[in-house]
């Protein structure tokens, strides 16, 4: 094999498919997705558990607006 088919190999071996969202809606019923499951990140970026935190604070934030607002925890 040569060099530049080596180099394409490779390339083509690491590829990673990239997109805002893994799936359609990060929302369904009681269920919300955060973290690697909301996210589609390069496994090598680093970025991967900045934006779990990023994910729970903007969560946890939007859950209790609505708690202290009487709504229940399920509605918001």
């Amino acid at each position: 094999m040569s060099e530049d088919d080596f180099l394409k190999a490779v390339n083509h071996a690491l590829d990673y498919g990239y997109g805002p969202h893994p799936t359609s809606s990060l929302l369904a019923r009681r269920v919300v997705l955060i973290g690697d499951a909301a996210h589609i990140v390069h496994p090598f970026a680093g970025q991967g558990v900045n934006m779990g935190f990023g994910d729970a604070s903007a969560l946890s934030r939007i859950i209790a607006e609505g708690v202290a607002v009487g709504t229940g925890i399920g509605e918001v």
